[in-house]
């Protein structure tokens, strides 16, 4: 191993510089688009796993609707149990000896499906049977055109058989409505057996139906991706609802969906030469399952054009790079040729040799010292017998690096660009705010700024707090918008905001104000920077007085003292801040200036 290593090095420091300079960027090319590869390999799959966590969350939240409202119509089904002066128990066995009389109870059973309605109004149908089948019920706008006995249906027996429990049928139409549209609507029904406890028996049984669209109002919920699929499946493997309703009521194996234990652990499934990503979760309650079908295509489409866009941008990079590089290294490259050139020429003894090198750079030194020593060897040349050779030396200027402002503006701006990609708004806002804030501080060759800037940057200053601080409720700002062209000294409102900040509110949990007034008084500006914090005794305003006098050291902050000085050297001793505030009552920091 350490021969071959060594015998790359040796082939390495044989090439000439030209091609050194060439095979080291592209291997550090290479290495960085390795990387990238990489970090993006990584960020996808964190991608996919935090996509398939929120749809099961969603999943769950949707069965936990569906719950709910299955729920809510379990509920509903014990209305005939508990209604008042009713004598719908007594009617309806009465009926199972003597079909005719339930219509005798039609009073009572109207004003118990009207509060049903009045309960949940989109409920298809309500039905109240006798044992034998026969019933009374409420289809709003329409009504059966042929009588409707279920009593050998499975459900009606199952509801018998529960002896009071609700039984839950997933999917089923009822054929005998008048209205074609509410005729061929799937339902899902929840009965239950009205039992006389006195006598313990079942006398008639409830039935409450109520349309699929309820679910589907349910599960479009969860659609947020392109060409998304969602199904809705019984214990049986049933189709209650499906996105491609032609397929409700269906078996889920009469489909084109394989659905298989491998596959749901696997997370992916192929179904008509489509790839999906398949997440399900099954309800607890109601035995239903959400079946989540997303396209890979388009789970990944975010990700895909952020790929694209960076290999273009990554290619174009590495091109212009490499045009760079290139030009670069034939100017590094041309005049060492030129110099090599030169030197062969002396060494065959031709000392009549002279570079014409202009540049400034360490090659350009490099050659009028070489010039330099040609003159000299000619001198020594000529002069023999001088005893003493005169040595020059020569000195290389490092260049030094500086770390441009735009390096932090870049990289808040990548910030920004990353936080909008994975749609994190507030880190998105913090960034463009810090980075506006930075590029006004920063920019030291203007002093006086309108007073629109400087407003500017206290509400993005505060923007930035009201997100870091949860006490900070609002900033309030008035003034006329004929002073907004005010030129005034940059940075005077942030210090003293950021004062009150930290110390006027820092003892309120909420609700701290910070208002900001802007009028002209005589000849001078005035600005009042009010906060409703906690205030402070006359012992302590005298000293904060005193200090942004420079009367006194007792305290540490230097930020009110420097905007003061600052203030009274631009603008003179008559102008400056003054402090007013009282315990409990927030204080008033007050700045005068003239009016410019």
């Amino acid at each position: 191993m350490n021969n071959i290593f060594l015998n790359l090095k040796k082939r390495f420091m044989d090439f000439s510089i030209y091609t050194k300079l060439i095979v080291s960027f592209l291997t550090i090319v290479l290495f960085l688009v390795i990387i990238s590869f990489v970090d993006f390999f990584y960020y996808k799959n964190d991608k996919t796993k935090n996509t398939l966590n929120t749809i099961s969350q969603m999943n769950n939240q949707g069965l936990t609707e569906i719950d709910s409202y299955i729920k809510d119509i379990e509920k509903l089904t014990q209305l005939p149990l508990f209604y008042k002066n009713s004598n719908i128990l007594y009617n309806l066995k009465e009926s199972n000896l003597d079909p005719n009389k339930i219509n005798d109870m039609e009073t009572d059973t109207n004003y118990i499906f009207n509060n049903i309605f009045a309960l949940k109004n989109e409920i298809h149908s309500v039905f109240l049977f006798n044992l034998n089948g026969k019933s009374l019920y409420k289809i709003p706008g329409s009504s059966l055109y042929t009588p409707y006995y279920p009593s050998n249906e499975r459900w009606f027996q199952e509801s018998i058989q529960n002896f009071g429990k609700p039984v839950l049928t997933p999917i089923y139409k009822i054929d005998y409505i008048a209205d074609k549209q509410l005729g061929s609507s799937y339902l899902f029904n929840i009965s239950r057996a009205l039992i006389d406890y006195d006598m313990g028996k079942v006398e008639g049984v409830i039935s409450i139906n109520s349309n699929v669209d309820v679910l589907k109002n349910f599960l479009q919920k969860l659609l947020i991706y392109d060409k998304q699929r969602i199904l809705l499946i019984d214990h049986n493997n049933n189709i209650i609802y499906d996105t491609i309703e032609d397929n409700i009521g269906k078996p889920l194996k009469s489909t084109s969906i394989n659905l298989t234990d491998d596959e749901i652990k696997k997370g992916s499934i192929n179904i008509d030469n489509t790839n999906y990503i398949i997440k399900t979760n099954k309800s607890s309650y109601c035995n239903w399952t959400i079946v989540n079908l997303i396209p890979t295509q388009s789970l990944n489409k975010q990700i895909t054009n952020l790929k694209n866009y960076s290999i273009s941008i990554t290619i174009l990079f590495i091109l212009l790079s490499l045009v760079f590089i290139v030009l670069l290294s034939k100017q590094i490259v041309r005049p060492i040729q030129l110099l090599t050139k030169k030197i062969k020429l002396v060494e065959s003894g031709d000392l009549d040799v002279h570079l014409t090198l202009t540049s400034n750079d360490e090659i350009g030194k490099l050659s009028r010292s070489f010039d330099s020593m040609i003159i000299k060897l000619r001198e020594l040349i000529n002069e023999v017998y001088v005893d003493k050779i005169k040595q020059k030396e020569l000195e290389m200027n490092m260049l030094q690096n500086q770390i441009n402002p735009h390096f932090l503006y870049n990289t808040l701006e990548s910030i920004h660009m990353m936080a909008e990609i994975n749609d994190d708004a507030e880190v998105s806002e913090m960034s463009t705010a810090l980075g506006s804030i930075l590029r006004y501080g920063l920019n030291t060759r203007i002093k006086l700024v309108s007073l629109e800037d400087e407003i500017n940057n206290i509400t993005l200053y505060m923007q930035l707090q009201k997100i870091r601080l949860d006490n900070i409720e609002d900033l309030i700002i008035d003034v006329d918008k004929e002073l907004l062209k005010t030129k005034v000294l940059k940075l005077i409102l942030q210090p003293i905001v950021e004062n009150s900040i930290y110390h006027g509110l820092s003892s309120i949990a909420e609700g701290g104000i910070i208002s900001i007034n802007i009028y002209i008084l005589d000849t001078n500006l005035i600005i009042d920077v009010v906060d409703n914090g906690q205030g402070m005794d006359k012992d302590t305003l005298d000293k904060l007085t005193g200090y942004i006098n420079g009367f006194n050291d007792s305290f540490k902050s230097i930020g009110l003292r420097n905007v003061n000085l600052r203030l009274k050297l631009h603008y003179g001793n008559s102008y400056g801040l003054e402090i007013f505030s009282s315990p409990e009552q927030g204080t008033l920091v007050k700045i005068k200036i003239p009016l410019l």
